[in-house]
């Protein structure tokens, strides 16, 4: 009883009833049969090339995300690679940093060392004033016993020359 349902329900679609022109009634067993496998086979080849073409798109599917993985991992590498040399750079500059702490002066310590430079470069200036002012000091108290000397010979010259002449 289905089968006859069915058969009924294919023979009632717009599409049977227009190819069949005769009346249900004077259709034949072995034609209802024939239309029933004719009607099989198109829903057959229809399941078939929709099954066909559901794989051709789950395949194209899997090359897609397979394709999308790699890309995927490739960028990951590159990300790490560049990561990697960021960090790289930044310990260097670390290192550097580092470096220059301990080798070089800090700018508290400079000035404690200018300040105590300046202190003995201006007490050395003094000095050498000093020194100066004495030097000059002496060389005028030679210049002045020399020429008290040099007055003094004159006058014993002279004192014994008037002796002489009136002698």
């Amino acid at each position: 009883m289905k089968r006859f349902v069915v058969i009924l329900s294919l023979l009632t679609t717009p599409a049977i009833a227009d190819q069949t022109s005769v009346p249900i009634s004077e259709i034949s067993a072995r034609e209802l049969q024939a239309i029933v496998d004719e009607r099989s086979k198109a829903v057959a080849q229809r399941f078939e090339l929709e099954k066909s073409a559901n794989s051709q798109r789950f395949e194209a599917q899997e090359k897609a995300v397979a394709a999308a993985l790699a890309a995927a991992k490739e960028a990951v590498a590159k990300a790490e690679g560049a990561a990697e040399k960021r960090f790289d750079s930044v310990n260097e500059f670390r290192s550097t940093l580092r470096d220059q702490q301990t080798t070089l002066i800090p700018r508290i310590e400079v000035d404690v060392r200018l300040k105590a430079m300046d202190a003995k470069i201006t007490d050395n200036e003094a000095r050498i004033v000093q020194i100066v002012s004495r030097a000059e000091g002496s060389a005028q108290l030679w210049q002045g016993i020399t020429v008290v000397l040099g007055i003094a010979i004159a006058a014993i010259t002279l004192l014994l020359a008037f002796r002489k002449r009136a002698a």
